[in-house]
């Protein structure tokens, strides 16, 4: 699911979040979906949890059988996000198991935030993902700087 303001001062966005939300699920529903289907979730950055279509999964590990294995740092991120990856399946009402150690990596606890990034969902504890975008929106102009850098924005 999709966590959104549904009471209170931000209530009217509540609305909207959950239009798109609707969007971006009829739009992977059209090309296939996710429904009954096996993804693989693993740890992910900044203490959330990635989860992948098993074709992008695949993707990600062609890409990762490239790297120099020679180099240690190289050799530990590939651990970090290979040692933990399990395959689930999406039930039909679009739920998916997540390992009690995946959910304690996460430091998931009542509330999650299910947010999509390219080609992956990302899992967050709800006042975690708060922090997060805090910090991201505070550091905007930056990033915007940065991307405008390398010809991105």
């Amino acid at each position: 699911g999709v966590i959104t303001d549904q009471t209170g001062p931000l209530s009217f966005m509540g609305v909207a979040n959950a239009n798109v939300a609707k969007m971006v699920i009829d739009d992977i529903n059209a090309i296939g979906g996710l429904l009954g289907r096996k993804v693989v979730i693993t740890r992910g950055l900044d203490t959330c949890l990635f989860v992948y279509p098993i074709k992008s999964w695949g993707v990600i590990m062609e890409k990762l059988s490239h790297l120099a294995q020679g180099q240690a740092d190289t050799r530990s991120f590939v651990r970090f996000l290979l040692a933990g990856a399990t395959e689930t399946e999406v039930d039909t009402t679009g739920r998916i198991l997540i390992p009690d150690f995946l959910k304690t990596f996460a430091q998931l606890q009542t509330k999650v935030v299910i947010a999509g990034v390219n080609d992956r969902l990302e899992i967050w504890d709800e006042e975690r993902w708060q922090n997060e975008t805090q910090k991201l929106e505070r550091q905007a102009d930056l990033w915007a700087e940065k991307l405008g850098e390398v010809g991105v924005f």
